[in-house]
């Protein structure tokens, strides 16, 4: 007689919690990535040597603080979203 594998379980075959992971990975990598282009911008205005450079780099001091903030604000909702995802594995598992 042929031997079957057992059925998968049902937390293996969820997708939200996949789907909410993955989402939450990309997002911590674009967060991550915005905040690290903010912060390298914001650094290079304080590594001016000269005036003319510090007045140059000095007007896009707006724009490195969008990304700043943008990518804070992206890290902390792509971890919240990976944090959903463990979150709804470990439910599954546990409840079906």
């Amino acid at each position: 007689p042929a031997v079957t594998a057992p059925p998968p379980r049902r937390w293996q075959r969820d997708r939200a919690a996949p789907v909410l992971a993955g989402l939450g990975g990309a997002a911590l990598v674009a967060g991550a990535v915005l905040w690290g282009l903010g912060e390298t911008g914001a650094r290079s205005i304080a590594d001016a040597t000269r005036y003319d450079q510090f007045a140059a780099r000095s007007a896009d001091a707006d724009a490195f603080e969008r990304e700043r903030l943008a990518g804070i604000i992206t890290v902390a909702i792509g971890g919240a979203l990976v944090v959903a995802g463990v979150a709804r594995w470990a439910w599954v598992a546990r409840h079906h």
